[in-house]
């Protein structure tokens, strides 16, 4: 038995690639973490163009399966065993650069920044290159990005099955059943895509009004959380922000540990069944699951 899927996702947003908020929005408090010390938020989520970024996770699963029943007297003993090899990969994927491709810049944009509206964009991605606490800073989510073919998860499997029948009282009206169960959860692509960056992700800043102005400005040179290196993307009398939140964008990076063991199931069942009439029977079952190596 052979098995695949592939599960596409085209990421794109038509307009702008900002999320605005607000403290107060009508009162028109736009500090959204702290009013007193005038303390914003800023963040964004790039999108490439409709239909250039893709985002792909494949699936692919082998399974064989054997079983056989064994009858003697009044009692049937069945059992099965079935292999499974299974995994998930990404095939190689390219994202284009992603920050100049909107027109405006965030709504509390300085007006004066309004000519090159993507200008505090490149300032913050400069300054996210320059910071040594980044784990991979070579790239960002506005960045143009290569990723290889990589295999995320990968899972050899066997799951035994046995139950037994005992026929009570001989007349085929009365059977004991007990059995025994080992599922294993098949690998699905929209659960194991936490490795995949193409999309690149959101990133979220705190924005620190230090000018009192009411508008996002350039940041400060040397400033307390990082700053451009590109003293042209900077401003004396600006503003700081410090990166709370991002993806990381290493092509290589793998999200998974090595030794990441498949979930499964563990299935008891001891019931009994009983014909009152022709084609009625009643029954009462006890069932036990219990999940382990849950991810």
């Amino acid at each position: 038995e052979f098995e695949q899927t592939i599960y596409g996702l085209d990421r794109y947003k038509d307009g702008n690639p900002y999320y605005t908020y607000w403290m107060d929005y009508n009162a028109g408090d736009k500090y959204y973490y702290d009013t007193d010390d005038m303390e914003g938020r800023l963040r964004v989520r790039p999108f490439g163009p409709r239909g250039t970024v893709w985002k792909y996770d494949n699936t692919r699963r082998f399974s064989a399966f054997v079983q056989d029943s064994i009858v003697k007297g009044k009692l049937a003993v069945n059992v099965g065993l079935r292999l499974d090899y299974g995994y998930q990969y990404e095939p190689e994927q390219t994202r284009p650069d992603m920050i100049d491709l909107y027109n405006i810049g965030p709504e509390f944009l300085n007006p004066d920044l309004a000519a090159t509206p993507t200008l505090l964009l490149h300032a913050l991605n400069d300054q996210y290159h320059n910071d040594p606490e980044i784990e991979f800073n070579q790239t960002s989510a506005f960045d143009a990005v290569t990723t290889p073919y990589k295999k995320i998860v990968e899972f050899t499997t066997l799951s035994p099955r046995i139950g037994l029948v005992y026929d009570l009282f001989g007349d085929g009206k009365t059977a004991l059943k007990a059995s025994f169960s080992r599922y294993y959860e098949p690998i699905w692509s929209a659960k194991y895509n936490a490795a995949n960056i193409i999309s690149g992700g959101a990133m979220n800043w705190y924005w620190y009004d230090l000018n009192e102005d009411g508008f996002m400005d350039l940041p400060i040179p040397d400033g307390e959380h990082g700053s451009p290196a590109d003293l042209s993307l900077t401003d004396i009398d600006g503003d700081q922000y410090r990166l709370t939140q991002y993806d990381v964008q290493d092509p290589d990076w793998q999200y998974y540990v090595d030794d990441l063991k498949a979930p499964y199931m563990h299935e008891f069942v001891l019931g009994v069944d009983h014909e009152l009439a022709k084609d009625f029977r009643l029954g009462f079952q006890l069932i036990y699951k219990v999940n382990k190596n849950i991810v």
